[in-house]
């Protein structure tokens, strides 16, 4: 168990099982095999690490891409590269800028510390977790110890529930704070996580989205996290990791929200 600041390159090559590639495991085995063999290219989310960076006060640097048809540029290209920069274009450095500014200095005068890595061995389990948290608390935060979370999202903040339980941010809150749990026994303080919501467009406002530790939400979520990692260990046992989904054939049905809303239309 321990709770230390970590690089992405050193928390990446932990051996353990981290949110993300976990909610590819409750698609299906094969859907976690094939992301932990194919990672998201870096490319794809250059410009949420570099907002990330800027906003949190902490990561690597944010620099214009240089022009890579001069032999200075080629020279500036692979200097970046090797000091682990983030280079954006002139569009997307603006954006970001303007981002951090319209966001100042909140995370920064939070009572906590930027870019946390926890691991922790699940107690039922004996799996290897990890998880990098964009700010642990160090104090409370009106009564709640509170796991802050970065989110950028090009539609506005106030959709961000919409579309939390698609993008799995329950299980990722669960999975947090279960770890700083395990990492701090015997501390029974109200716990909770905080998603900061940001947009990316004009005029780069926010919002923030509390949920807490005893909520309805959490505890499903932490009940589906234990049967994946049940799951996940028996898999990992028997070294197969190629079941795929259900080719049964299913019933194509509308909840009843969609029906009713189908129905005012």
């Amino acid at each position: 168990m321990t709770i230390q600041k970590m690089s992405d390159s050193e928390y990446f090559a932990l051996d353990a099982l981290d949110q993300t590639l976990l909610k590819k495991f409750m698609v299906s085995p094969l859907e976690y095999s094939h992301a932990k063999s194919h990672p998201m290219p870096t490319s794809s989310m250059r410009l949420g690490s570099a907002a990330h960076s800027l906003i949190l006060g902490s990561g690597p640097d944010v620099v214009e891409s240089p022009d890579g048809r001069t032999k200075y540029g080629k020279q500036r290209i692979r200097e970046i590269s090797e000091k682990g920069d983030i280079a954006l274009n002139a569009a997307d450095l603006k954006t970001v800028h303007g981002m951090r500014d319209m966001m100042g200095d909140y995370f920064t005068s939070m009572p906590g510390e930027a870019e946390m890595a926890m691991t922790a061995e699940d107690p039922w389990t004996g799996l290897s977790l990890k998880g990098k948290a964009d700010y642990l608390p160090t104090e409370p935060i009106d009564g709640t110890y509170r796991i802050l979370d970065y989110k950028t999202t090009s539609n506005s903040p106030e959709d961000f529930p919409r579309s939390a339980y698609r993008l799995g941010y329950y299980i990722q809150a669960a999975f947090y704070m279960r770890l700083f749990r395990i990492n701090t026994a015997g501390d029974d303080a109200p716990l909770g996580f905080r998603f900061v919501v940001q947009s990316t467009n004009p005029p780069y406002d926010w919002m923030i989205w509390d949920i807490d530790e005893d909520s309805l939400e959490i505890e499903a979520s932490a009940h589906r996290i234990d049967s994946a990692l049940h799951d996940f260990s028996e898999c990992q046992e028997m070294d197969r990791f190629d079941q795929g989904l259900d080719k049964t054939p299913h019933a194509l049905m509308m909840s009843t929200w969609e029906l009713q809303n189908l129905e005012d239309f």
